[in-house]
């Protein structure tokens, strides 16, 4: 909230001086609650729909820890300081002075000292502008510029539209209450005013709108770690100008797509040179999505390449992962995993899979496809695991593509999923076309997109590897 001293225009006192403080905020108006007499109504807050915010859970709700064990801050509401309270800046309209002073000694008698004061409509617009109120108190007939006309162009300045506008009336008509809720009022108090009601209205309404500052705050500070999160786990996947260059030094034609989701997910892959002949490739998917699932990547990143692993051996390899994994991972969460081995000097792709997604290798310059076993228990499910190093020919007429469960999961336009069969029609008429097996990641990717009708809620990561025809290997 915007706090600051008593405007040129300050009502004279009837009771204490006024002791003002300052501090910072323009938040959201609650869902209103008016009382009109024996009445009470419900009346929706008019809000853009861009800048809604769901407070329904109320000032009670805490948040829980997360699962990954990290707890947040609980919201004030219950537990709102008073001295924030208190010095929220109240602008009272009244074109009667009695009617002005009569509300400033029931709130200064509560501790409300923060107070500006409006002699009419057209006065409550430029208090307004110039004083940033966190709440309106306003008499709905007035001279000049009425409580209809001040809600009305409150309610259509961006800036000012979420301030609460408590109106006060002697009106009894029915009509008249119903359109000052339409043209914006927040709340509605009938006079003569009764000090207990109005207090706890003005309470309410202030501390709503200390609420929803603190959910804005909140919400804020938690994108902001989404989106270096998602940062960050994107600097785990390599560049393309880094996988090309490494697929030409072992005579390969290295192609890739990384799409991470609305939310944040769990998939990574990436290259390990191992020597001049093998090179390593590894394709990791977490399971479940949001920080949780990100923070696991950077987990098991940081113990892929640990001098005690075995990089030679992909099932010696994922059972000393696992291993360390189970002791880091909570109750529940796990990865797929593959990790494999090209040897251009032997021919030869050796991998070891822990649940992952099935491996294709293309034969025969794209004529013949295989689906290779990926089974495997995943990652971080149990400590006893064992994977099984499988091996099949890479020769200089097959490719290899790996990808995440994405690719075969996602409904298409036609209501159906990329089953094996349909894939592997896909990879035929692509690899048939002229110049089909270049970058057939990109073209894999781009019949994928023009299929699917809607935004991904997985991570998207799919690789092929081709060799190359290199002369003096």
């Amino acid at each position: 909230m915007r706090f600051s001293g008593v405007s040129a225009n300050a009502e004279p006192t009837m009771g204490s001086a006024d002791n003002l403080h300052s501090t910072s905020s323009i938040l959201s108006p609650p869902p209103i609650t008016a009382s009109t007499g024996s009445q009470t109504q419900h009346v929706a807050t008019p809000t853009p729909a861009n800048m809604q915010t769901n407070i329904s859970a109320g000032a009670s709700q805490r948040p829980r820890p997360s699962a990954t064990g990290v707890s947040t801050r609980p919201f004030a509401g219950e537990n709102t300081d008073l001295s924030e309270l208190h010095q929220a800046r109240i602008l009272i309209a009244d074109d009667t002075m009695i009617s002005r002073e009569i509300v400033a000694s029931y709130l200064r008698a509560d501790g409300f000292t923060n107070l500006i004061f409006a002699r009419d409509g057209n006065d409550a617009i430029e208090q307004v502008r110039q004083k940033q109120p966190d709440l309106i108190i306003l008499d709905i007939i007035m001279p000049g510029m009425d409580g209809y006309g001040v809600c009305k162009e409150i309610r259509a300045d961006p800036e000012f539209f979420d301030i609460p506008i408590i109106a006060q009336t002697a009106l009894e008509e029915n009509e008249g209450r119903t359109r000052i809720f339409q043209d914006g009022a927040t709340d509605l108090i009938l006079k003569p005013l009764n000090k207990s009601e109005l207090l706890a209205r003005v309470r309410i309404h202030l501390e709503h709108r200390i609420l929803v500052k603190q959910l804005r705050a909140y919400r804020d500070r938690t994108q902001s770690e989404l989106v270096l999160a998602h940062d960050m786990q994107a600097m785990l996947v390599p560049r393309p100008d880094y996988y090309r260059t490494v697929g030409r030094d072992y005579g390969l034609s290295i192609s890739a797509t990384f799409q991470m989701s609305s939310e944040l997910g769990g998939d990574i892959w990436g290259l390990a040179p191992l020597d001049k002949d093998r090179l390593a490739i590894y394709l990791v998917d977490f399971a479940g999505h949001g920080i949780g699932a990100a923070l696991n990547t950077f987990r098991l990143h940081s113990l892929m390449w640990s001098e005690d692993e075995d990089l030679h051996d992909p099932g010696s390899y994922l059972e000393s992962l696992n291993v360390q994994l189970k002791r880091l991972l909570p109750v529940g969460q796990y990865a797929t995993m593959l990790y494999g081995i090209i040897d251009r000097k032997k021919a030869l792709f050796q991998y070891a899979c822990a649940a992952s997604t099935s491996p294709i290798i293309g034969k025969n310059n794209g004529q013949d496809f295989e689906f290779l076993n990926g089974s495997g228990v995943p990652l971080g499910i149990t400590n006893d695991a064992r994977y099984e190093t499988r091996e099949t020919p890479f020769c200089d007429d097959c490719f290899l593509m790996l990808y995440s469960d994405a690719l075969i999961e996602t409904p298409l336009n036609d209501g159906n999923m990329l089953e094996p069969e349909r894939l592997r029609d896909v990879l035929h008429n692509i690899m048939i076309r002229p110049g089909g097996s270049g970058d057939l990641a990109s073209q894999v990717t781009d019949y994928f997109y023009d299929h699917t009708p809607r935004e991904l809620n997985d991570d998207f990561t799919l690789i092929t590897l081709q060799p190359q025809t290199v002369q003096g290997r």
